[in-house]
């Protein structure tokens, strides 16, 4: 077995343990939609709401994750884990935390919109917008963010930068992504060496 194959089954059995050890409190609030909506939110965030982009990513139909954020059909706990592991989240955060924060997302998101009806537009400088693009991808000392997280710092509607520059937007997210995934890697790789360690304690005590 590959190391990042015996990786992420240890990092499976620990979230399917901490899942099985959460469901007595879980929030009775939780819906047949909890899923949908937060996949979507997870869409939204790393591939720009382009449902065809993110399935790409985790390898998996985009008619099947469509499907999955549309609510009509809901995916099995194998699939889920898979997603959550891609995501860096475990399936309990998942269905808890993440339903919470869209609820602030929402809130946040109708503030947002209400501001924005009230105040002038500012006027799109391209060539502003796609050098800080740019140097984002450039200078290695640059904080690596979402492109949620960039339209917010910019001030600027995220379809709106999508639009005239693409490929950027498209190389910010894939950096975002491989940022995540080595951040991941690398608690896995402690959560390995911490098994490493008490598996050798147990050895040493004769147990």
């Amino acid at each position: 077995m590959k190391k990042n194959e015996l990786e992420q089954k240890i990092w499976i059995a620990k979230t399917i343990g901490e899942l099985i050890a959460g469901i007595p409190y879980l929030n009775d609030s939780l819906s047949s939609n909890t899923i949908a909506l937060n996949l979507s939110k997870w869409v939204e965030q790393i591939a720009e709401g382009n449902i065809a982009e993110f399935a790409r990513q985790i390898n998996i139909p985009r008619n099947t994750v469509w499907l999955w954020c549309k609510g009509k059909n809901s995916p099995s706990l194998k699939a889920l884990t898979n997603v959550c592991y891609f995501l860096g989240v475990s399936v309990l955060s998942f269905l808890t935390e993440e339903a919470n924060n869209l609820c602030i997302s929402k809130k946040l998101f109708t503030t947002e919109l209400e501001s924005k009806s009230r105040k002038k537009s500012k006027p799109f400088n391209s060539e502003k917008v796609k050098s800080d693009l740019e140097a984002l991808l450039t200078n290695d000392d640059s904080p690596v963010l979402s492109m949620e997280e960039v339209a917010r710092r910019l001030g600027i509607d995220r379809r709106t930068i999508y639009k005239y520059f693409p490929d950027l937007c498209r190389a910010i997210s894939a950096r975002y992504i491989n940022y995540q995934k080595d951040y991941h890697k690398k608690i896995l790789e402690e959560c390995c060496q911490e098994v490493r360690l008490v598996a050798l304690k147990l050895h040493n005590q004769g147990k």
